[in-house]
């Protein structure tokens, strides 16, 4: 247990090291965090201007079996692949940086437009898995809720380092 613990402390060491060389990593998270504010701004004047909140509202959700489930994986699709984005962009510059090189800023975007297709094909498993999640919770009620959360909780364990 106490060697687990050294090895996180000194991974963490290494990374505050990173940072410190390479201030320029913060801005993935914080550009993450204002592409997403915006991805659901736009998401939300869409809805208002298209009037889908008025219909959810009104009771289409019922009429159209499954609608829910088609916005929720929607939504997943749209904004899962902006943190995954930022997140390939900061793990290659700390990449690049612990091997010895100089990341710019512009070496995270490239990376992380290198792998596009993969982010995006993930974002759509993980809106997948998402949605039947929800379904689950659902259908199930309480006890569908704790899974929810319990198996919820797995996925993003497992899937914590992809």
């Amino acid at each position: 247990m106490f060697e687990r613990l050294g090895r996180s402390f000194k991974l963490f060491k290494e990374s505050v090291a990173v940072l410190r060389q390479d201030k320029e990593i913060l801005l993935f998270p914080a550009l993450s965090g204002i592409v997403g504010l915006v991805a659901l701004a736009s998401m939300v004047f869409g809805g208002l201007a298209l009037g889908v909140f008025a219909r959810l509202a009104g009771g289409d959700v019922e009429r159209v079996p499954g609608l829910g489930y088609v916005l929720l994986f929607v939504w997943y699709v749209v904004t899962w692949p902006i943190p995954l984005s930022f997140n390939v962009a900061t793990i290659a510059s700390a990449r690049i940086r612990l091997e010895a090189g100089d990341p710019v800023v512009a070496d995270g975007f490239r990376a992380a437009n290198a792998n596009v297709g993969a982010i995006l094909m993930w974002a759509v498993v993980s809106a997948t898995v998402g949605v039947l999640l929800q379904v689950v919770a659902d259908r199930l009620k309480f006890v569908g809720v704790i899974l929810q959360r319990f198996l919820g909780a797995a996925w993003s364990i497992a899937t914590f380092f992809i």
